[in-house]
C-alpha cells in the first residue's frame, strides 16, 4: 500500500478498524514520519474543531510512540500544557490510559519535561496525575538512573508542587509508597495535615503500612500492558475499536467502539460501561501484586463504597478479588481461611459482604455489574463449602437478586424460591424476593440488604408470594 492509500485510511474514522493500513504505516516510517508529526502540531481546540471522525492524530500518537520518535515528545507535551480540561476533553480517555505510556515511549530519558508537566498549575489535575506515571514507566523501562524517580518525586512533595488539592497530589503519595520512600513519610503526613489528599481516596494508615513494607524500587514489577511502553499500534488501538466487514458484506461486532453504545444495553458508551470492567478483569487477573497494593485497593473499595461511588468501588474490589482468586487453594473452603491471602488486620467476611453490597447497588443502574455479581457468587458457593449456614444463605440471596437485576426474572425467582424451599424459617429468601418483586412492606433494611436476618418463624412461602405478588400490583 502507498503513503496516499494509507493516510486516506487512517484520516477518517471508516466505520472499521484500519489494520491492514496500520500495519503498512508502521513499515513505512520515513514516509510518514513528517505526515504524523505535522497531524501532531495542533492545538486541543483545533483537534475539536476537526470532529470525532478525525483520526489521524490518534494515530499519530501510537505510531510515533511505536517508532520512539524523540522529536514527537515537544509537540505531544505542548499540546496536553494547554490550560485547563481541554486537552483531557480532546482526547477523551487517552490522558488517563495512555498518555503516560505514550509519553514514555518517545521520552528517550527525557525526565524535565515531563516534571515540569506535572509541576504546571494551569494544566488539568488529570493530566497532571497521568505524567507522574509517565515518570513511573520511565523508571520501570530503564531510561532514568537509579534513584532518579524516587528523588524527583520526593523533590514534588517538598515544594515542587503548589499546596492545591487533586488527583496528583492523591497519585503522587501512591506512588512514594510504591516505590518504598520511607523518607517521604514526614511530607506525606504534613500533606494529609493541609489537606491536600482525599482520605477517601487513600488511607495514611494503609500508606504508612506500605511505606514500611519489605521491598525496593530495584524489585518494582509493572502492572501488565498499561506500564509498558507502546509497541504494536494494532493490538493497542484494536483495544477500542470496532466493527468489522468481511467481503460478503455482514458486518461483525466483533469489536465494540469504544464511542458506540454498550452492548449491554446499559445506555452508556462503551468505554464507560462493560469496557472499564473488561481492563480492570484483565489487568487484575495477570498482575503481580503485593500486600500493600493489595490494601490500597481493598482500602481505596471501601471509601468509594462509603462515598456513594458504587461503580468506583466495584472496579477496585473486582481488581482486589482478582488478585486474591490468585492466591486461594481447594483446602480453602471457609472465607475464614482468607486470612492467609490478606493483608494484615483485612476481614474476610467484611471485604466479601462489602463487595456484594457494591455490586448490588451499582447493577440498578449498570446490568454488566449484575453479570460480575453472578460470576462472584458462583464462585463463592463452589469455593467456600464448610461455611457458615447465614453466610451461604446471603450469598445465595445475593445471586437470586442479581439475576433479576441482569434482567433474568425466571432465574432470579428459581435460585431465591430454592433457597426458601431450603430454609423455610428464615427471613432471607423472603426478604430477597420481596425485594425483587417490588414490595415495600415485605423488603426488610433495604439500605443493607445483606446484614444478618431474623428467624421466619410462621412464614407461609405461597400465601407471602401470593401477597408480595397483588402489593407489586404483578398478581
Amino acid at each position: 500500500m502507498k503513503p496516499a492509500g494509507i493516510l486516506r485510511e487512517l484520516r477518517y474514522d471508516q466505520g472499521r478498524f484500519p489494520e491492514a493500513a496500520l500495519r503498512e504505516a508502521l513499515q513505512q516510517r520515513e514516509a510518514l514520519l513528517p505526515v504524523m508529526l505535522d497531524a501532531l502540531r495542533c492545538t486541543p481546540r483545533q483537534l475539536q474543531a476537526r470532529g470525532e471522525s478525525w483520526m489521524l492524530y490518534q494515530y499519530a500518537l501510537y505510531l510515533t510512540a511505536a517508532w520512539r520518535t524523540a522529536e514527537a515528545m515537544p509537540l505531544i507535551i505542548d499540546f496536553f500544557a494547554h490550560p485547563g480540561d481541554l486537552p483531557v476533553e480532546a482526547t477523551g480517555d487517552f490522558v488517563s490510559e495512555d498518555l503516560p505510556r505514550v509519553l514514555a515511549s518517545v521520552a528517550h530519558g527525557r525526565l524535565d519535561p515531563v516534571r515540569r508537566l506535572v509541576e504546571d498549575e494551569r494544566v488539568s489535575e488529570w493530566t497532571r496525575s497521568a505524567n507522574l506515571n509517565t515518570i513511573l514507566i520511565m523508571h520501570l523501562t530503564g531510561q532514568l538512573a537509579e534513584g532518579q524517580a524516587a528523588d524527583c518525586f520526593l523533590r514534588l512533595l517538598n515544594g515542587g508542587l503548589k499546596e492545591t488539592p487533586g488527583a496528583h497530589w492523591c497519585n503522587l503519595v501512591t506512588l512514594c509508597a510504591r516505590f518504598h520512600m520511607r523518607e517521604a513519610l514526614p511530607a506525606i503526613e504534613r500533606a494529609y495535615e493541609r489537606g491536600l489528599i482525599d482520605p477517601m481516596y487513600v488511607r495514611l494508615d494503609d500508606l504508612r503500612a506500605e511505606l514500611t513494607e519489605s521491598g525496593s524500587q530495584k524489585s518494582l514489577a509493572p502492572m501488565p500492558w498499561y506500564e509498558s511502553l507502546i509497541d504494536d499500534p494494532v493490538a493497542e488501538l484494536s483495544r477500542f475499536v470496532w466493527s468489522t466487514e468481511d467481503k460478503s458484506g455482514h458486518d461483525h461486532r466483533d469489536k465494540v467502539k469504544r464511542n458506540a453504545p454498550c452492548p449491554c444495553g446499559s445506555g452508556k458508551k462503551f468505554k464507560h460501561c462493560c469496557r472499564e470492567q473488561q481492563t480492570a478483569l484483565a489487568a487484575a487477573s495477570t498482575a503481580v501484586v503485593g500486600d500493600g497494593e493489595l490494601a490500597i485497593l481493598i482500602g481505596d473499595g471501601f471509601a468509594l463504597g462509603a462515598e456513594g461511588q458504587e461503580a468506583a468501588s466495584c472496579r477496585a474490589l473486582t481488581a482486589a478479588w482478582n488478585v486474591l482468586r490468585t492466591r486461594l487453594t481447594p483446602a480453602m473452603t471457609t472465607l475464614r481461611s482468607l486470612d492467609a491471602c490478606l493483608p494484615k488486620d483485612e476481614c474476610p467476611e467484611d471485604l466479601v459482604f462489602e463487595y456484594l453490597i457494591q455490586l448490588g447497588n451499582a447493577a440498578l443502574d449498570d446490568v454488566a455489574f449484575a453479570a460480575i455479581g453472578i460470576e462472584f457468587c458462583e464462585f463463592l458457593l463452589r469455593q467456600f463449602t464448610d461455611e457458615i449456614p447465614l453466610h451461604i444463605e446471603n450469598v445465595r440471596g445475593a445471586l437470586g437478586q442479581f439475576h433479576f437485576r441482569a434482567g433474568d426474572a425466571v432465574r432470579g425467582e428459581e435460585v431465591l424460591r430454592a433457597l426458601i424451599a431450603d430454609r423455610p424459617r428464615r427471613a432471607i429468601g423472603y426478604a430477597f424476593l420481596a425485594d425483587a418483586l417490588g414490595s415495600e412492606r415485605y423488603a426488610w433494611n433495604a439500605s443493607r440488604p445483606l446484614d444478618p436476618v431474623e428467624d421466619a418463624k410462621d412464614y407461609d412461602l405461597a400465601l407471602r408470594l401470593d401477597d408480595m405478588r397483588r402489593e407489586a400490583g404483578k398478581g
